[in-house]
């Protein structure tokens, strides 16, 4: 099997998608490798990580509806099951 559309890419971005959410929950431990980040930091990495979650929720679906795993009528019913699911994991 192939790498899909993007070669599995998706996949890569979601490693960044876990390490972010490991950085926000390291926020407050104020651990002494870091040191105490700023508002405006915390935010652009909070709106990071959600944006890239909602990327690979959204790459993933249209890269099996390009391969043809998925039809349209699934497609619609997994992107929509997906960006639900990654709407109830954001960090705010």
């Amino acid at each position: 099997m192939s790498g899909g559309m993007w070669d599995y890419g998706q996949h890569k971005i979601d490693y960044i998608v876990d390490d972010l959410k490991s950085t926000i929950d390291s926020f407050d431990d104020r651990d002494e490798w870091m040191e105490e980040v700023p508002p405006d930091i915390r935010a652009d990495t909070i709106i990071l990580h959600n944006t890239l979650a909602m990327c690979v929720a959204v790459m993933q679906r249209l890269d099996w509806y390009y391969s043809g795993d998925d039809g349209e009528e699934t497609y619609r019913e997994r992107i929509k099951e997906d960006t639900d699911e990654t709407l109830k994991n954001v960090c705010i």
